[in-house]
């Protein structure tokens, strides 16, 4: 598996290990994610409560491999979580996160297109809540923080600097909230965080409503 790097823009990504990982390590730990992802049906609060089924989260990582010629279905997989990761399920049909992963060119609107053509009435923020933890384990695995990670130390300093969790940043990402074995603490910090940034929206819509 050649997932050396990843970059947006000039950042460059590269897995966080204590140690040099061979080819054959790195490629064994992202099968053990992607085996974990499948094997699990995950009941999503939407609309209609719909259920994620495995066979659709296969779909989505198999279209995602077709479609932008990844080297095999660990990759897909990885360049999903890491775009979901960044904040993709919240950018609009017409904004798109971009990454690069095994040197191909990759944006969130692709995906959450590929996200809602394979699952019938499934956002892509009901897709990362499903594969949530492995989301977290692949963003742990290659260093990429979470989309809300800086906010939330800037808005937040005090209750952020107190906890001693070392992986807190790989779990401050919006759709985190709910996830099994996420840390008290920080799921504290990810609902404040959506708290503050509802109030703000609603104090923007009444500023313009009374124009």
């Amino acid at each position: 598996m050649t997932t050396e790097k990843i970059k947006e823009t000039s950042t460059t990504s590269t897995p966080k290990t204590t140690s040099s990982p061979t080819a054959e390590s790195k490629d064994k730990e992202i099968k053990k994610i992607l085996k974990s992802a499948l094997q699990k049906k995950s009941e999503i609060a939407v609309k209609q409560r719909n259920e994620i089924s495995e066979e659709s989260i296969i779909r989505v990582i198999e279209v995602t491999r077709l479609q932008f010629n990844l080297e095999n279905n660990e990759s897909a997989l990885s360049a999903i979580a890491i775009l979901l990761q960044k904040g993709g399920c919240n950018a609009n049909r017409n904004t798109s996160i971009t990454i690069s992963f095994d040197n191909k060119t990759i944006g969130s609107k692709e995906v959450n297109t590929i996200i809602r053509n394979n699952c019938k009435n499934i956002t892509p923020r009901a897709f990362a809540r499903a594969i949530a933890k492995e989301i977290f384990e692949i963003s742990k695995f290659y260093d990429v923080p979470g989309n809300i990670a800086i906010k939330i130390k800037r808005t937040q300093p005090e209750a952020w600097n107190r906890i001693t969790e070392p992986d807190k940043e790989y779990w401050a990402s919006d759709f985190q909230l709910n996830t099994e074995g996420i840390p008290p603490a920080i799921a504290n910090l990810i609902q404040v965080n959506y708290q503050n940034s509802f109030r703000t929206r609603s104090t923007f819509t009444n500023t313009n409503t009374t124009k």
